[in-house]
């Protein structure tokens, strides 16, 4: 999650200001919020189910880390390499 809050919030910057330029401070988190999570739901999921993959993967035998900073990082290095624009021009092999 925290890894699509950077993502989104370093591609997309100029958008989400826009997004929040009026109302008073709640409207303005729930308008960044409501451009994070629901506007870019397609990115959230990939990114979730691919570090979930990630994670399934690297715990076959033991947590792939230690501590909550090693968390962050894993998570913000998984959301940054799941690009989604690249994940959408995979095309599946033509069957012959």
């Amino acid at each position: 999650m925290i890894g699509h809050i950077v993502k989104v919030g370093t591609q997309d910057r100029d958008e989400i200001r826009k997004a929040a330029e009026k109302g008073n401070a709640i409207n303005k988190l729930a308008a960044v919020f409501r451009y994070i999570f629901v506007l870019r739901i397609s990115g959230f999921l990939t990114i979730l189910a691919v570090g979930f993959g990630a994670l399934l993967v690297l715990a076959r035998e033991s947590l792939p880390v230690t501590g909550w900073d090693q968390a962050i990082a894993l998570g913000i290095g998984l959301a940054i390499l799941t690009d989604e624009q690249l994940l959408a021009k995979i095309k599946p092999p033509s069957g012959g």
